[in-house]
């Protein structure tokens, strides 16, 4: 039989093309919020890392001002929205990962093939995308892991000595000098005594 009206014979087209144009807006949509959280939450990390580089008493002094500063960032009114809408989760205060040397570093998950740059101290939160986890139709589901995408988040930077690790460095110092050959540098020996000079 032979159609006089060819009305609506595109309509299937259309309707396969917008859902397929909304599908794919849907993962850019996602994918540039997420990158753009993703930058949040670096910014994030690296204040806290910054804070944790600052001298102070000691390292546990240290580690716990990089947790107040990190709490004080994912809790402001800025920042706060982000992590509390389902889309993202972060690293909780006490889940930030902290690394301050002394054997305690970042060297065996990042490897440098330099080893005059072997120094990974610093400050790493985990980063969850929850809205990267979509069941699209037509093009079905975006990860077939459950709990959404995860990613480390990682600062780092070289933490300055704290003032018992500048006490016993200067210390050292002192014991090192003044065990020095006698005859060849007694002048100076006899008359060294520790003292804080720069901040170590």
């Amino acid at each position: 039989m032979r159609l006089n009206n060819q009305s609506g014979l595109v309509t299937v087209d259309f309707l396969f093309a917008l859902v397929l144009g909304f599908g794919m807006s849907a993962i850019l949509f996602a994918m540039t919020f997420t990158l753009t959280v993703v930058e949040v939450a670096q910014y994030i990390t690296f204040s806290a890392a910054r804070a944790h580089t600052a001298a102070n008493s000691t390292v546990s002094a240290q580690k716990d001002a990089a947790r107040d500063k990190y709490a004080t960032l994912i809790s402001s009114p800025a920042f706060a929205p982000l992590f509390r809408g389902g889309w993202f989760e972060i690293s909780k205060k006490d889940e930030l990962d902290i690394r301050s040397g002394n054997g305690e570093t970042f060297q065996n998950e990042y490897r440098s093939n330099q080893q005059n740059r072997a120094v990974f101290t610093g400050v790493r939160a985990q980063l969850t995308a929850h809205m990267l986890d979509m069941q699209l139709p037509m093009i079905g589901k975006t990860s077939d892991d459950e709990g959404g995408f995860k990613t480390k988040i990682l600062t780092i930077l070289i933490r300055e000595p704290n003032e018992d690790e500048c006490q016993k460095f200067i210390n050292d110092r002192a014991a090192k000098i003044q065990g020095l050959e006698s005859s060849r540098f007694s002048t100076y020996t006899s008359r060294y005594f520790p003292m804080e000079d720069n901040g170590c």
